[in-house]
């Protein structure tokens, strides 16, 4: 049974024109860089970044934080949408539809009709779709994992050696993050977790940037997104103008210039680091730069640092 508001709004789009309709798709899908569903988090809150030594040293050396293409993770679902949304969305594409036939069956009989050119049909939910790609194909983020220490995020993220679950975090909080990244137009937010395959459709088009399953949860994750409007308009057009360019694919890595030093509460050493690796990366951040010695420790979740008292 489809909802109230699916069906409203198919009566709505049952009585435009096609390319009516076509315009307020465009600006449903239009992102913006401000996010209306923005759950609430405490700025005092932890952020971690778990990584490897030679990543973490990447980053305070440059004083940059790299941002990966949204189309480029590994979730299959980024950017995806809810069932409930899918089956919405079919009610106002029929309606659409139906709309452009008896359209195009009255241009027949009005001559006044006859200078508009009737609009071919189109594949509705094959441009939603391209709308949908078009969005993370536009965006780059990075995560960082909210709360306390996490021992499954240190096995989940550093596997970089041959012993799993060695690596190296960098410690922040929410309000010296967002500080360090002032000014360079990002939506940062945390993700939410829910089921895919039932539940209410998404109210925000920016939903599907900040949405996992539920089997993500243990991840904590918030997001630090930015979006290019300028790709996301170019791909648009290749929608508008099927002879329009294609343009070329955003790079996969935007690299964000942030306040390293007053960013950085931490650096905090993996719990199953053994003694080589441990000093390894001592050794390798302390080269970066000597005033980061000070900020390194061992994970309290290691039983060096902190010995089972039995």
């Amino acid at each position: 049974m489809a909802s109230l508001s699916s069906r409203k709004a198919a009566r709505a789009i049952g009585m435009m024109p096609f390319d009516s309709l076509c315009e307020v798709e465009a600006k449903v899908a239009m992102p913006t860089q401000t996010y209306k569903n923005r759950a609430e988090i405490s700025p005092d809150i932890s952020l971690w970044h778990y990584s490897s030594i030679d990543a973490i040293a990447a980053i305070l050396r440059s004083h940059s934080l790299r941002l990966s293409r949204v189309d480029t993770f590994r979730d299959p679902f980024e950017g995806s949408v809810p069932k409930q949304q899918m089956e919405d969305e079919t009610l106002l594409f029929l309606s659409a539809h139906a709309r452009q036939r008896q359209y195009n069956s009255l241009r027949g009989h009005y001559p006044q009709m006859r200078g508009v050119d009737a609009d071919p049909f189109r594949d509705l939910w094959a441009d939603m779709t391209h709308r949908r790609r078009a969005l993370v194909a536009s965006s780059h983020a990075i995560c960082w994992a909210a709360g306390d220490e996490s021992e499954a995020l240190w096995r989940l993220y550093c596997n970089h050696t041959e012993r799993s679950g060695q690596g190296v975090a960098l410690r922040t909080t929410l309000l010296k993050l967002e500080s360090a990244v002032a000014g360079n137009d990002l939506i940062i937010s945390p993700v939410r977790y829910r089921p895919y395959h039932e539940g209410p459709a998404f109210s925000d088009h920016l939903d599907a940037l900040f949405h996992k399953r539920r089997g993500f949860r243990a991840e904590s994750e918030l997001r630090v997104l930015r979006y290019d409007e300028l790709q996301y308009q170019s791909l648009m057009e290749t929608l508008r103008d099927p002879q329009a360019p294609v343009p070329p694919a955003l790079e996969p890595y935007f690299f964000l210039n942030w306040a390293t030093h007053n960013a950085v509460d931490a650096i905090v050493i993996s719990p199953y680091a053994s003694d080589t690796y441990e000093q390894e990366a001592r050794s390798a951040i302390a080269s970066v730069d000597r005033a980061f010695h000070s900020l390194i420790e061992l994970s309290e979740l290691s039983e060096r640092r902190y010995a089972p008292n039995f």
